[in-house]
């Protein structure tokens, strides 16, 4: 008998261990991670662009920061802080360029398109000209 209960304690916990991952996260972050195309217009400079930006989690596993290469098509790693589906950028500042401002994510449900509404302020440091942008965000499949 006691040969039988060690055999299955001992096939309970093996069983447990080989169990697949869950394919569903508690990181906020998740979701916004991956390679985006970026339609951008900004005002008042009347600029219109297109291009690529790559968005990864910071190292930490216990904070909500994720990382934006390429804002603005500058070049520029920019910091941003995830709560719920909303990412804020505080002011920071890059080169000649000073980022800031803020983010929502979105997925369409009949497509799973994952997309973010973006509007940021760009000064041109020592602060003579400030552009206000409204870019929309397209995962890359």
């Amino acid at each position: 008998m006691y040969t039988r209960v060690i055999t299955l304690i001992a096939l309970i916990g093996f069983c447990l261990s080989c169990a697949s991952p869950s394919p569903f996260s508690d990181d906020p972050r998740d979701p916004f991670t991956g390679r985006y195309t970026v339609a951008e217009t900004c005002t008042p400079s009347n600029t219109n662009q297109d291009y690529t930006i790559k968005i990864f989690k910071s190292g930490s596993e216990t904070d909500s920061l994720i990382f934006v290469e390429n804002f603005y098509n500058s070049g520029a790693r920019v910091e941003g802080v995830v709560a719920g589906n909303r990412v804020a950028f505080p002011e920071q500042t890059f080169s000649a360029y000073t980022f800031s401002g803020n983010g929502t994510i979105f997925t369409r449900k009949e497509t799973t398109e994952r997309f973010i509404e973006l509007t940021y302020i760009i000064k041109i440091t020592p602060g003579t000209f400030a552009d206000t942008c409204r870019a929309k965000a397209i995962i890359q499949q």
